[in-house]
């Protein structure tokens, strides 16, 4: 597996310039460095339309931690999906995030300011309008965090995998972010389907819901929020070890969203799994040396191989 990370790095999610801004300035260099396009940009003072402005974290001149500043990032490939990323300064860990799959944020009236709109775009954190955005927590305030961050360098079903999430340093309680691009695996998606993703971004792990489109591209398409997990987490202390090597069993999730009174599924992990042993969290890690993966509540998330997670 290809991966591009930045790990174990501590953030203070209560400073206003050492928050969400530092995690999310590492994802997009990771992303970048595994083939994603800036499209547009702005510090929040000056607006590029055809690439990437934003040169650090921090305030001032090509910063992303000034109010409104915002970046448009787009998968490599076929250049498919985008992303649409908005800072608050207000508060440190406060975002608003869109989610284009296929018609691209080239609409609106972007400037420094306002970021541009797409045909089939959906706000997955924060409310509000371009003109006047609201903005939601992507990490919980008030304590130090471990940051992690991932961007896969080959497509898995058409589409690029990316994962941002947060742990808990030694000492300090519980608190989470998590921004994430998951691809189903192949086979398990309906084909009619022509966005076989999952994505979140939500101040919590596991988060409560995450989103996806229901049938993309065809008449009946939907954009569904209640997309969970089927729930295996009953039976996850039974599973036991693998009787091969003796380790975790990587069970993947399916996800599926009620509608009109029933289950509807999207389709199953492709890379995100579940732990299969009962007292495993961060910073515990399996298969460390090739396609490591670390353990998170109950999911496994990918992780650079040959690393030792850290807490202290």
């Amino acid at each position: 597996m290809g991966k591009f990370c930045d790990v174990n790095r501590t953030i203070n999610t209560s400073a206003l310039t050492l928050g969400a801004q530092v995690a999310v300035f590492a994802l997009k260099t990771c992303q970048v460095a595994a083939g994603w396009q800036v499209k547009a940009s702005s510090d929040g003072t000056t607006f590029k339309g055809d690439g990437d402005l934003l040169t650090h974290a921090g305030t001032g001149a090509g910063g992303l931690s000034n109010h409104h500043a915002y970046y448009v990032i787009e998968e490599p490939g076929p250049g498919r999906r985008q992303w649409c990323a908005q800072m608050s300064a207000t508060q440190a860990s406060m975002m608003r995030i869109k989610y284009s799959a296929l018609a691209k944020f080239v609409g609106g009236a972007p400037t420094a300011t306002r970021v541009p709109s797409a045909a089939d775009e959906r706000v997955t954190l924060g409310t509000g309008t371009d003109a006047a955005p609201t903005y939601a927590l992507l990490m919980t305030t008030g304590a130090l965090y471990r940051f992690h961050a991932i961007a896969l360098s080959h497509a898995i079903n058409g589409a690029y995998g990316f994962y941002l999430f947060v742990t808990v340093a030694a000492g300090v309680a519980a608190g989470y972010g998590l921004w994430f691009q998951e691809p189903m695996m192949p086979g398990t998606s309906n084909p009619t389907d022509g966005d076989p993703v999952v994505v979140v971004s939500s101040s919590s792990i596991p988060p409560t819901t995450c989103q996806a489109w229901l049938g993309f591209g065809t008449p009946g398409q939907l954009w569904a929020t209640n997309v969970v997990q089927q729930n295996v987490g009953a039976v996850m202390g039974t599973l036991g070890t693998d009787l091969g090597d003796g380790g975790d069993v990587n069970i993947r999730p399916w996800w599926v969203s009620t509608q009109s009174g029933a289950f509807r599924a999207k389709g199953c992990s492709a890379v995100i799994a579940q732990r299969g042993l009962t007292a495993r969290a961060y910073p515990s890690t399996l298969n460390r040396a090739t396609d490591a993966y670390v353990h998170v509540a109950d999911q496994l998330f990918p992780y650079p191989d040959n690393t030792e997670p850290s807490v202290a």
